[in-house]
């Protein structure tokens, strides 16, 4: 990808005066020239400075950054007070504090990123936001803004009269909005202490933000917890006490702050939160389960078992922990383990479907293949049709073991169930097993016919390992090379194939000369931009 910016302000002038099919267009292409003429300015006033902005700084230099708390209230909460944000704007292993004038705490009721899909006005202050548990979390949770040099940091919205742990409550809180701030001084480094190299690549911001959030990850575990624990001992004991005694295990902090990143719905943080506002002693095994559950999302199903294991010692037979124990071991391809716990589940609870559905995933897995066929025809036959979810995963496995045991009745009827679905992912999954089905029999026109048609039939690019399948397979049976630039892989589409047992097709693929596509065009990085400053991932 070219580093350099060609265009000038004759450039400009000349766009002015072109003629297009619509005014979007021309829009578009005038936005994406001033926007790169302002990014050559930039580029040409960062060479002006030296390498580093501290390089000058003196090392026992005093700086006051003065923090200012615009929005107070019962139901607004800050979680930082003023002494912590100096305290960890000096701990922190990057310093900003000669570049930054002013952190900025407010609710943000007025910014308009905080209107995103999924929010709700909380009932208190009217700003949008997405609630868990007892919070309304703000869909925009911090802003470094390099004019006037200045962080914003906004505020949680409570509901006081939900919250049944404040122990939990209080330290989460407090993590959520360090990681918030050490993200945006990681920002504030990136554009200052940082510029010792000119930034002419297009995904510059989508870098900026990868920079950042992997910095505040580190920092939040190594640096922000730490500094909790030493100003902040009594709720840090709180915390990790009532973790202990009511969920059964014990957890530092430090391992929910490993959760406490934007970029995930799920984890020990969450589950977490949701307990702070949910919590009852009556229903203590379902809420561990449901904490339990959440770590098996995130991976941590060591963990997850223990918690599981507390459950366990007081009501041997509980049917979420056990159906939980079994999806777990599921993941783990632990497959006797799973053929063991499915079956208990199976036994214990023989109308759940989502016990049936673990069974046919362990039998399938462990190569009790005819087994699996028979639990599938089983669960077709008893389990109502309303239940879509249970007839979808159960024709989806019994599609991949026609497929490879030859059964093509079999493979026609639920091929044909899945492509009359509603559901555009179904009818995906239908295509893409029945082209990758035409292809391994040598039916190269059937197989193409059908890659092709379901992806020029589909309003959105399909996703998933079933739109990588079928790329694959056009990419493959393509006649010429327009038609396989049309239906170039993604880096990410050979991922998920490798890690559904094609490697070998990948390597296939690669010795006919596919290369994954790597990224965006330049044009559409740059139209990715008009979204605004002010909203960040």
């Amino acid at each position: 990808m070219a580093r350099s910016i060609h265009e000038t302000r004759r450039d400009l002038e000349e766009a002015r005066h072109w003629e297009f099919s619509d005014g979007s267009a021309k829009g578009e292409a005038l936005w994406i020239i001033e926007e790169r003429l302002a990014r050559k300015r930039r580029y040409k006033y960062r060479a002006t400075l030296p390498t580093s902005a501290h390089a000058v700084v003196p090392v026992d230099a005093k700086w006051h950054v003065e923090v200012v708390v615009e929005e107070e209230g019962p139901h607004i909460h800050h979680p930082l007070s003023p002494a912590d944000i100096h305290g960890l704007l000096a701990t922190l292993p990057v310093d900003v504090r000669p570049e930054l004038r002013r952190v900025r705490c407010s609710l943000g009721r007025h910014e308009d990123a905080m209107n995103r899909p999924g929010t709700e006005p909380d009932p208190f202050t009217g700003r949008p936001g997405f609630r868990y548990g007892p919070v309304w979390e703000p869909a925009l949770q911090g802003r470094f803004r390099p004019l006037p040099a200045e962080i914003d940091l906004f505020a949680y919205v409570l509901d006081t009269g939900e919250v049944r742990v404040p122990e939990i409550l209080t330290a989460l809180l407090w993590v959520q909005q360090a990681h918030t701030l050490a993200h945006e001084v990681a920002h504030g480094w990136d554009r200052t202490g940082r510029r010792g190299r000119d930034r002419w690549a297009v995904d510059e911001h989508i870098r900026a933000e990868e920079y950042a959030e992997g910095r505040a990850d580190g920092w939040l575990v190594s640096v922000a917890v730490p500094y909790f624990r030493l100003n902040h001992p009594r709720d840090a004991a709180a915390f990790e006490a009532w973790v202990a005694e009511h969920l059964g295990v014990a957890l530092l902090l430090e391992r929910f702050a490993e959760d406490a990143d934007r970029r995930s719905l799920w984890g020990a943080e969450r589950g977490a939160v949701d307990l702070a506002g949910s919590w009852d002693d009556a229903r203590a095994l379902d809420l561990r389960v449901d904490f339990a559950e959440q770590l098996h999302f995130v991976d941590d199903f060591l963990t997850a078992r223990k918690v599981l294991d507390t459950v366990f010692h007081d009501a041997p037979a509980h049917e979420g922990a056990t159906l939980l124990r079994g999806d777990i071991a599921v993941h783990e391809r632990d497959w006797p383990a799973a053929l063991a716990w499915t079956s208990r589940a199976r036994q214990l609870f023989p109308h759940s479907v989502n016990a049936r559905i673990d069974r046919i995933d362990a039998l399938v897995g462990s190569g009790s293949w005819e087994e699996a066929l028979a639990e599938v025809a089983s669960g077709i036959e008893a389990v109502p049709v309303k239940e879509r979810s249970f007839h979808r995963n159960a024709r989806r496995a019994r599609v991949r073991l026609a497929l490879e045991k030859g059964l093509d009745d079999l493979l026609a009827e639920d091929l044909a169930w899945l492509g009359a679905s509603g559901v555009a992912m179904d009818r995906w999954t239908a295509a893409a097993i029945k082209a990758e089905w035409h292809l391994r029999r040598g039916r190269i026109g059937e197989a193409s016919g059908t890659a092709v048609g379901a992806l020029s039939g589909a309003t959105i690019r399909p996703s998933g390992i079933w739109g990588a399948i079928l790329r694959a397979v056009a990419w493959e049976t393509a006649p010429d090379t327009v038609s396989r630039k049309a239906a170039l892989l993604s880096a990410w589409d050979v991922e998920l194939l490798v890690a559904n047992d094609r490697a070998a097709w990948v390597e296939r693929l690669r010795a006919a000369g596919m290369v994954p596509r790597q990224g965006r065009t330049r044009r559409q990085a740059d139209l990715v931009l008009r979204r605004g400053p002010l909203v960040r991932v």
